[in-house]
C-alpha cells in the first residue's frame, strides 16, 4: 500500500500519526518529585537558557545576560541587549554565542570587555531556539520556525508548523550552511561523540540524528512531551534533555480539529488556548481547570495538565536512563535548559522563574 493510501486509512481509523494516544511515563520516565525536592539557587522570572564557561554559570533573562561565579553569590550582569535572548552556547575556547528572539546571533568572548561578531546566517530573520558548539569549533544553530520568533512556539504548534531549519557555522566563522530543513520546530541540538548533529524535533516528539547522506534518522521517538534543549553531561557520558511541556490526549485531539483551532487562534487570547504551556493554572479562564482538582480544591499530581516539569538524562545512545519531574501540582514547570556546574546539575524552570540545583551522578567530569 502506498504512503498516501496508508495516511488515508490511518486518518479514517485514527491510527498512526492520526492517533490521539499519548505514551505513558514509565520505566526511566516514571513520575517522581525530584525537581520539586531540589534546592532553589535563584529566583529569576524569565530565566531561560544556561551555559557554563570559565567556572561561571551564564543564564539569560529576557534581554539580559547574567553570570553566577559561585553558589551563594549574587549574579552579575554581563550585558543588556536590544532584544530578548533566545539561545546561548559556549565553546571550549571560551567563545559565547548569543541568539536573539527578534532574529540574528553574535559571538563574543566570555570576558566582559570583548567585542562582538555577528554570525552570518543567510536566513536574516532567523530566531534561534538552541545552539551548541561541536568539538571541531563549528556552531550548530536551530531555528524553530522560519518567519516566526522562538517565543511564538505555541502559535507554530497550533498551526502545524514544519518549516524549521538547522545550520552549521564553520570554525572559520564563514557563512552558515543549512544542514536541516522542513523540520517540526527543532528546539535543541548537540553534537554526539562522533561529531554528528542530534536535534530535538519538538512537534514530532523525537530526537533525530543527521546521516552522512544529509537525511535524518530517529534515535529516540514517541517522547511523552515536547523535547527542547540538549546538553552534554559534564562527565561526557550522556546528555541532558529538557522537556518544556507535556503532551495530552486533549491537545492531540485539538491539533486534529482544523476549524476549532482556527477559531481559537482568531478569537481567544493566546494565554487561554487549549495548548501546552510553560506554566498553567494562573487564571480561572484557562482550560482544563476542573479536571486538575479534587472536590476540596486539592490539586491532583496525576490530574490533566497543560504544563509540567521534566528533565531526562540520556545515555550515550540517547536512551533515557533517569528522569526528574515536577508533576501537575508541582512548582518547577517549563524546564527549558540544564547544565552541570559547581558539583550540581542546574535546571532552569522558566515556567516558574527559578534556577534549581540537582545532586546528580552526572556532574563530575
Amino acid at each position: 500500500m502506498s504512503n498516501s493510501l496508508t495516511r488515508i486509512w490511518d486518518a479514517l481509523w485514527g491510527r498512526g500519526e492520526f492517533s490521539i494516544t499519548v505514551p505513558s511515563m514509565d520505566g526511566a520516565l516514571r513520575p517522581n518529585v525530584r525537581l520539586d525536592d531540589a534546592s532553589v539557587t535563584l529566583a529569576a522570572p524569565g530565566l531561560d537558557d544556561l551555559a557554563v564557561a570559565g567556572g561561571a554559570l551564564y543564564f539569560s533573562q529576557g534581554e539580559k545576560l547574567f553570570a553566577l561565579d559561585g553558589q551563594g553569590k549574587e549574579p552579575r550582569l554581563v550585558k543588556t541587549w536590544h532584544a530578548p535572548i533566545s539561545a546561548l552556547a559556549v565553546s571550549a575556547g571560551g567563545e559565547l554565542a548569543i541568539g536573539f528572539d527578534t532574529g540574528g546571533a553574535v559571538i563574543r568572548p566570555t570576558t566582559d570587555d570583548g567585542g562582538e561578531v555577528p554570525i552570518d546566517l543567510p536566513q536574516k530573520d532567523a530566531s534561534p531556539t538552541a545552539m551548541s558548539f561541536a568539538a571541531d569549533g563549528s556552531l550548530l544553530i536551530c531555528v524553530g520556525a522560519s518567519g516566526r520568533r522562538a517565543s511564538e512556539w505555541k502559535r507554530d504548534l497550533m498551526t502545524h508548523g514544519s518549516n524549521g531549519t538547522v545550520w552549521r557555522v564553520p570554525a572559520s566563522r564563514a557563512r552558515a550552511e543549512k544542514i536541516g530543513q522542513d523540520m517540526a520546530f527543532p528546539a535543541g541540538v548537540v553534537a554526539d561523540a562522533a561529531g554528528t548533529p542530534v536535534v530535538s524535533e519538538a512537534w514530532k516528539h523525537r530526537l533525530v540524528r543527521r546521516r552522512s547522506n544529509g537525511s535524518w534518522e530517529t534515535v529516540l521517538g514517541d517522547i511523552p512531551g515536547y523535547p527542547g534543549r540538549l546538553a552534554r553531561v559534564a562527565s561526557g557520558r550522556g546528555y541532558w534533555l529538557s522537556v518544556f511541556a507535556p503532551r495530552s490526549q486533549m491537545i492531540e485531539f485539538v491539533l486534529r480539529e482544523k476549524v476549532y483551532r482556527e477559531r481559537m487562534i482568531a478569537e481567544v487570547p493566546e494565554d487561554f488556548w487549549m495548548a501546552p504551556s510553560l506554566r498553567a493554572g494562573r487564571s480561572f479562564k484557562e482550560p482544563l481547570q476542573g479536571g486538575g482538582v479534587k472536590h476540596l480544591g486539592i490539586h491532583k499530581p496525576w490530574g490533566p495538565t497543560r504544563s509540567y516539569g521534566l528533565l531526562v538524562r540520556l545515555d550515550e545512545d540517547f536512551k533515557p536512563v533517569e528522569s526528574f519531574h515536577s508533576r501537575s501540582d508541582g512548582k518547577r514547570h517549563g524546564v527549558t535548559s540544564a547544565a552541570d556546574w559547581n558539583g550540581a546539575t542546574m535546571v532552569a524552570s522558566k515556567g516558574d522563574g527559578v534556577l534549581v540545583a540537582l545532586a546528580t551522578a552526572g556532574t563530575q567530569a
